[in-house]
């Protein structure tokens, strides 16, 4: 795993359950765009990351948990 893969995996796990947070409590949306843009640019680090991790032909499955992450994410927004 690149340095900085689990902090990143962190980050957008908090970016998913932070938007579902905001969601849920009906958050204005000048709100809720800061909130994803931010998970966003999360996936895309992690997505990054995997390509990197693909082209170099290291374990992806060290990844699993971002994925889920990314998968949580996008069934909220």
């Amino acid at each position: 795993m690149k340095p900085g893969s689990k902090m990143l995996i962190g980050a957008l796990c908090a970016a998913a359950a932070l938007g579902a947070g905001a969601t849920r409590a009906q958050t204005p949306a000048q709100d809720i765009i800061p909130i994803r843009q931010a998970g966003m640019a999360l996936q895309q680090g992690l997505l990054d990351a995997m390509v990197a991790t693909l082209k170099a032909n290291g374990d992806v499955k060290v990844y699993k948990d971002g994925a889920d992450a990314i998968g949580f994410w996008a069934a909220q927004i």
